[in-house]
């Protein structure tokens, strides 16, 4: 059981305007009939958020103060000076901006988040709200890299909200099981609770997945460095991460690559940084690795597919997603990355919110709704992944050994069920007295059924279960 936060101040918490709440969506913010003495006992970290009463923009990042208040501590809720667990008068402050994509349009956003470390003297004097490049022209401020919940230090962190995903821990369960199989680093979590604090009025937010930024780091994705003056000879080999997406996503900043016709955007390097030695070598590296895995010998020991990616990634990556369903998955989110010196590796895998049965919003999509049947073999990659004799060979292999470890149904059980206890004791009752979708339709839901939170996790914890077994029926034949 986890420890309880102790509170000792109590006062309203108040729908505020310009806190970035929606009602289009047919979700309802508290009103004045709650009070901080309702927390007392969360059993989850509280995230609070001091900002000022205009809306946080989707760029630039905006300045605001931050603490997070863990399962242990003793502290007040509305006293921002109040600052424990690594915030302190010399780093108390961070950077906030929208993100995603389809996201943008659902009444609870999620959240980008850049830890800052200044003198109060000189970011003490910028109001809330004062934008990122203004902080970034007079040199006031500095990135500070902090460890959160026993996750490694870093400056940069996303607040994830579960909206669509009535569970709340779609992308909860799938980083870490990925994570599991494959001994990579996929991006850890926390459940948390939000709050927006804007003057005296402290508005709830609702269950969030603090997680950790896909991004090179020591702590997080273990590439290469790869310097500006590096652009040559093995030094010109990693490390890179690219994402694929779709044109319309690139943002102004953004540098891609060409892969037949798809594109990537380049995640690191970043922008700014990369050279154009660095942009060709990896455009041209993918490419080869798309031409030998469509050739017309893929499987070729000295000239195939994979001699120039890393086989087991693909396997564990494809399979998770196959196992979820994921409806991105090699079409927007699919990262990949190279080291120096090393082969094409597949992940970080992210964003399973529209997977696992909750993906059914057009007739094109109630085939990704259903348990059954095979999700990618007409997807970019997958689909000649699935051709390739040698890779269902050992796919196959490896999905029964998992079968009986990790992705055995008590093991899938026992890891749903965990997260719904950790959820279950206050905090979902709480978000969704917030934000009023049980039982109603938001983006990504068939019709819904399910009125409790206790129904939509019973549901996705029986599809999972349905999807093993099917899997298991028909992975002899793939």
């Amino acid at each position: 059981m986890s420890s309880k936060i102790k509170i000792f101040a109590a006062s309203l918490l108040i729908a505020v305007a310009g806190c970035d709440g929606d009602s289009s969506s047919g979700a309802h913010q508290f009103e004045k009939d709650f009070d901080i003495a309702q927390f007392a006992d969360s059993n989850l970290p509280l995230v609070v958020v001091e900002k000022s009463a205009e809306s946080i923009p989707d760029e630039p990042k905006v300045l605001v103060k931050m603490k997070l208040i863990d399962s242990d501590a003793s502290n007040i809720l509305d006293d921002v000076n109040n600052l424990d667990y690594g915030f302190d008068e010399e780093h108390r402050y961070a950077g906030i901006e929208r993100r995603g994509f389809s996201s943008q349009r659902f009444a609870k956003k999620q959240y980008g988040v850049e830890l800052w470390q200044s003198d109060e003297a000189e970011l003490g004097g910028y109001p809330l709200g004062s934008k990122e490049d203004l902080l970034d022209e007079n040199k006031a401020v500095d990135d500070q890299a902090t460890p959160l919940l026993s996750m490694p230090k870093e400056e940069d962190w996303v607040l994830s909200a579960p909206f669509s995903d009535k569970t709340l821990m779609r992308n909860y369960i799938a980083y870490s099981l990925a994570a599991d199989v494959s001994g990579l680093w996929h991006p850890r979590t926390s459940f948390v609770e939000l709050f927006f604090k804007v003057g005296d009025n402290v508005d709830y937010r609702g269950v969030y997945l603090l997680t950790e930024k896909i991004k090179r780091d020591k702590g997080r994705l273990d590439i290469n460095k790869l310097k500006e003056d590096e652009v040559d000879g093995d030094d010109l080999t990693g490390g890179y991460l690219v994402e694929l997406t779709s044109s319309r996503r690139v943002k102004d900043h953004e540098k891609t690559i060409r892969v037949g016709k798809k594109t990537l955007v380049v995640a690191y390097p970043k922008a700014k940084n990369l050279q154009s030695e660095q942009q060709s070598y990896i455009e041209e590296y993918f490419n080869q690795f798309i031409d030998a895995l469509y050739g017309e010998r893929p499987d070729d020991p000295e000239n195939g597919y994979a001699t120039l990616a890393d086989i087991d990634s693909f396997i564990d990556y494809l399979l998770i997603n196959e196992l979820f369903k994921n409806l991105d998955a090699f079409k927007f989110s699919t990262y990949f990355h190279k080291d120096k010196e090393g082969l094409l590796v597949a992940g970080p895998v992210w964003d399973f919110n529209f997977s696992s049965g909750n993906n059914a919003t057009s007739t094109a999509r109630k085939q990704a709704h259903s348990p059954e049947g095979w999700m990618y073999k007409n997807h970019w990659i997958a689909e000649r992944l699935y051709q390739s004799p040698k890779f269902v060979t050992e796919f196959r292999a490896r999905w029964k050994d998992l079968r009986a470890g990790m992705l055995a149904d008590a093991a899938m059980e026992e890891r749903i069920d965990s997260a719904f206890e950790e959820l279950n004791q206050g905090a979902a009752a709480r978000n969704f007295r917030k934000w009023d979708v049980l039982g109603h339709r938001v983006v990504g839901n068939q019709i819904p059924k399910s009125k409790s939170h206790l129904e939509e996790v019973n549901y996705f914890k029986q599809w999972m279960l349905q999807r093993l077994l099917w899997i298991d029926n028909h992975i002899d034949s793939l």
